[in-house]
């Protein structure tokens, strides 16, 4: 009896320890809640070369993206490019209101490490799969985009969705529109999704581009992306900023260099190479009466580039 009483008692002991400490290699690492605000834009030439952003929470100084193509597995066999931060671009959005509910709008008190990262030697015409580690021992999930260089390209192509959380209708309209399209697509896959501006109500509210990035084609696509007069604004329409475009972006920094050698809207005015088209994305919000001279050095800088 004592025998049989010790035999039961090793085996509830043998499938606790079973249950309460499973193999580490069998343990999913948590997703990081410290990388938020995630995007694939366009490099200079897009067929090797993407631009990735984020945002971070301050104590995130060594965040950095994984990357492989999406045919692989083993993110140990990644590659890995640390981040550039900048650690006051969240100065222009604090003070700026927005609405988490139609029933509850707060002042933007959010301060967070805006992370550039620009993936060159791609492989051209072929998806990726991407993730952020925030340095602390978790990931993002994963995101996708795809390099040009196939014979065809498809994209989808939207506008004035104006995101706005009590209006949440609106995102919704546009994500059934672009899921639809996207459906029609061979594959019912596209390369990207192109944008003429607009995309929220009010650039200056950091939460709504967190909103628009959360969104399935965001995660799964290349954003390419045109400023309009609504990405400038906070809600109050007193302080407009193209600064709100670029932060949330990493487009190429190539054009309208100005009179001097800080550029002019980086990031917000550009051009990519995508296959053999030619991309110039301008913001007409912005052009004065400087746009002859601004041009002439912006044409001279991209006929040298081209050529290069």
């Amino acid at each position: 009896m004592k025998t049989r009483i010790l035999s039961l008692a090793l085996c509830v002991m043998f499938l606790f320890t079973v249950v309460s400490f499973p193999d580490s290699a069998t343990v999913s690492a948590a997703l990081s809640t410290k990388v938020t605000h995630i995007i694939a834009n366009p490099g200079e030439k897009t067929n090797t070369e993407i631009g990735i952003r984020w945002s971070a929470t301050t104590d995130c100084t060594a965040a950095f993206v994984e990357y492989m193509p999406a045919t692989e597995s083993n993110w140990a066999n990644a590659s890995k490019l640390n981040g550039t931060y900048n650690d006051t671009d969240y100065s222009h959005f604090i003070g700026n209101s927005y609405a988490n509910s139609a029933a509850a709008t707060f002042a933007e008190t959010h301060k967070f490490l805006s992370y550039k990262a620009n993936l060159k030697n791609l492989t051209p015409a072929t998806r990726y799969q991407y993730r952020i580690g925030d340095g602390k021992g978790d990931h993002s999930e994963v995101r996708y985009f795809k390099t040009s260089g196939a014979d065809t390209f498809s994209f989808v192509w939207i506008s004035d969705v104006h995101v706005h959380t009590p209006s949440s209708g609106r995102l919704t309209v546009a994500n059934n529109a672009i899921n639809y399209a996207i459906s029609q697509a061979p594959n019912q896959t596209v390369d990207m999704v192109f944008t003429t501006g607009d995309m929220l109500a009010y650039g200056g509210s950091y939460y709504y581009w967190e909103q628009m990035y959360n969104t399935n084609w965001a995660k799964n696509n290349l954003f390419v992306n045109t400023n309009g007069n609504h990405d400038n604004m906070n809600n109050l329409n007193n302080r407009n900023k193209w600064n709100y475009f670029s932060i949330m972006h990493n487009n190429p920094r190539n054009c309208f260099l100005g009179t001097s050698t800080t550029p002019y809207e980086p990031g917000v005015v550009y051009w990519f190479l995508y296959n053999n088209i030619l991309w110039f994305v301008l913001d007409n919000e912005t052009q004065t009466a400087d746009i002859t001279s601004r041009r002439s050095v912006s044409s001279r800088r991209l006929a040298a580039d081209i050529i290069h």
